[in-house]
């Protein structure tokens, strides 16, 4: 299996021809100045496939990968004028991924997540406000009578109706 997936890239390999290719790394594909190289590839690809899956998977691979690459380039082109603008905000948000993930680091080093039965129940009895709710949640009845009431089939009646104008 691995004998014709190492035989297909190196024949696709040798086809290619670049001056400035890296000595470490086995190219596989180029658009414009970029490459994508078997390395990559290799460490993506998923553990106990077919010769056959595997062959499938590293070529559909390489056609997304191109496609993205062509599709980035002509975005580029066509959207020169704000590329300072698209930069900004790569920026942006390349900081704030980086704050999230600092805090994110410190509070799991420093936040004490172990929270007893006693913490919980100090903290309730000390803001009893905190858990009143602000209006109610649910409305029931409660309606005490016989079995065997005359009217009780007219009392389940009016209650399920939702009416509050139902009187007997």
């Amino acid at each position: 299996m691995k004998k014709y997936i190492i035989v297909i890239l190196l024949v696709f390999i040798f086809s290619c021809k670049s001056e400035d290719l890296s000595i470490d790394k086995t190219p596989l594909a180029q658009v414009n100045e970029i490459f994508l190289y078997l390395e990559e590839i290799l460490e993506i690809l998923p553990q106990n496939l077919s010769e056959a899956d595997s062959i499938t998977y590293i070529s559909n691979y390489i056609d997304i990968w191109v496609n993205e690459q062509l599709l980035y380039s002509k975005a580029e082109q066509y959207l020169s004028d704000e590329k300072d603008e698209i930069d900004n905000k790569v920026q942006d948000f390349r900081s704030s991924l980086f704050i999230h993930k600092y805090k994110e680091k410190f509070l799991n080093q420093k936040l004490d997540t172990v929270i007893t039965f006693d913490e919980v129940n100090e903290y309730y009895t000390a803001h009893p406000d905190d858990f009143r709710l602000q209006k109610c949640v649910i409305k029931g009845y409660f309606v005490k009578i016989s079995k065997t009431h005359p009217e009780i089939s007219t009392l389940k009646t009016m209650l399920h109706s939702g009416n509050p104008n139902n009187t007997i």
